[in-house]
């Protein structure tokens, strides 16, 4: 029989080196790759969303392209909410209705919030909210900051959207001072600082809580809003940077050191939950294997037989790596050991050949929904 080594080994860099994208308006000199909306305008030193007059929204969107979310990201702004007014005779009320950092994966979302309470991003689906609202809707106080989401659904500003929230901040938001806010995604965590004090966090997957595509990428931006009562909602500068995973060099096996390993072709399944089937298709001759995957011995010191050896396994990732690595050369060099792997649709065989100084790899790609 031939000899049959498979190395899908995880001994190489497992994240591809990426850039990191990212950008920053220290004043909105030039608005390049910005987009506004509805009655947003530029002044000298900030992007004006609404001014102090009722009725308005405004939109402020990053659009030269989807940032990536799927590793996480920080972003930094300046806000000033002031010139706080009401339409009506009510002294000890007056300013709406904030501002809110929107994530949403729509082909488009410009002019799709609400005016007054929605604050610019409500009935906008796929979309989360970061909200920093200067007025007591529901079971609210004027001055707090919330998450708001309805996954894939129309979003709200009403509290039936909030997952997240506090309403003791160190600071009047709408105090006409200018204010510093960071937002970190990062392990599936939303971790909100306001004035470098952290104000709120939230465990939370972005990817399974609205519907993301483009591998897990989304629009991001700013809108605000006013009803009766209203101000003025500036921003005055904006920072973003995402994240991406570090270069992780897993290491081969020790017992392969010394061995080239030679790549295949990738194989491509439509199910995690796959069957590898081993077995000798020539002459049983004494060989003896061990079988890795993703660097974890799954079959150690098995000897090759003409029956079938069926292993069952769970792919974690997308990109996975076997080795089938021969601990002697049996009576009958080169070897070769054949090799099927199942899915939930279709089987999938080859063959791989291999000496004491090099082994067949093969990847093996998780390409289902």
């Amino acid at each position: 029989m031939k000899k049959y080594f498979i190395f899908l080994g995880f001994y190489y860099l497992s994240s591809l080196l990426q850039a990191q994208y990212s950008f920053e308006y220290k004043n909105f000199q030039k608005l390049e790759h910005l987009s506004l909306e509805s009655n947003a305008k530029k002044e000298t030193n900030c992007v004006v969303l609404t001014s102090d007059e009722i009725s308005q929204k405004g939109g402020l969107w990053h659009t030269k392209q989807k940032i990536n979310i799927k590793n996480g990201f920080i972003t930094e702004f300046s806000f000033r909410i002031h010139k706080n007014g009401i339409s009506w005779n009510e002294p000890n009320l007056s300013g709406a209705d904030g501002i809110a950092f929107v994530i949403h994966n729509n082909s488009q979302a410009t002019d799709q919030g609400e005016i007054g309470g929605g604050m610019g991003y409500e009935k906008i689906p796929n979309c989360v909210a970061v909200e920093f609202d200067t007025w007591a809707n529901e079971q609210e106080n004027s001055n707090h900051i919330a998450i708001q989401t309805k996954g894939k659904y129309p979003n709200t500003a009403q509290p039936e959207g909030t997952i997240a929230k506090n309403e003791n901040l160190p600071v009047l938001l709408k105090n006409g001072e200018i204010h510093q806010a960071t937002i970190e995604y990062k392990d599936k965590k939303i971790v909100i600082f306001l004035n470098k004090i952290k104000v709120l966090e939230k465990e939370i997957d972005l990817s399974k809580t609205i519907s993301l595509e483009d591998n897990e990428k989304a629009w991001i931006g700013f809108t605000a809003s006013t009803g009766a009562a209203f101000s003025q909602h500036e921003i005055h500068s904006w920072s973003f940077k995402e994240y991406i995973p570090p270069i992780i060099v897993v290491e081969k096996p020790k017992t392969l050191e010394n061995r080239t390993i030679v790549g295949k072709n990738k194989i491509k399944v439509k199910s995690r939950k796959i069957s590898l089937e081993i077995w000798d298709q020539g002459i049983e001759d004494g060989d003896i294997i061990s079988l890795n995957l993703n660097n974890q011995w799954i079959l150690e010191n098995y000897t090759i037989k003409k029956r079938k050896k069926i292993i069952e396994i769970t792919l974690e990732g997308k990109e996975n790596y076997l080795v089938l690595h021969a601990l002697n050369l049996g009576s009958s060099p080169p070897n070769t050991v054949a090799l099927t792997i199942k899915d939930s649709k279709k089987t999938h065989k080859t063959l791989l050949n291999s000496n004491m100084k090099a082994s067949d790899s093969i990847e093996i790609m998780y390409d289902g929904e």
